[in-house]
């Protein structure tokens, strides 16, 4: 059994069309999670599209297109407080890599007057 799937995922793994087919079947899933968490934001429950971001950015935890429109849409709705703050805090760890997620971070840090100091 151990060697059906072995071959199984080299044969899977060996060629670049199976490493396109994951890039494909991401960009397919997190499409269809946007679609819905455009739909759930007309709905103006902001209860029902934090749970559904958590739900999407639990499965994408890095990418970094999730965590740009969670944090927009906290941005505008709940403008500032400990809720958008842990949820930069875990966009920044989680893509460090991206800049803009760091200014936003500061910049909603600086709007809120945060009087503590940020540390991980």
């Amino acid at each position: 059994m151990w060697q059906a799937n072995y071959e199984y995922l080299r044969q899977f793994f060996s060629d670049v069309g199976g490493v396109s087919s994951i890039s494909i079947l991401h960009e397919k899933i997190t499409g269809k999670s946007k679609s819905y968490l455009k739909f759930e934001q007309s709905s103006g429950d902001p209860a029902r599209v934090q749970i559904l971001y958590e739900r999407v950015i639990t499965e994408f935890p890095i990418s970094s297109s999730l965590w740009f429109d969670y944090t927009r849409y906290l941005d505008k709705t709940l403008k500032f407080g400990s809720v958008v703050r842990d949820v930069y805090s875990r966009a920044t760890r989680n893509c460090p890599w991206i800049g803009l997620l760091w200014v936003r971070y500061l910049l909603s840090l600086e709007g809120g007057h945060a009087s503590t100091v940020v540390s991980d």
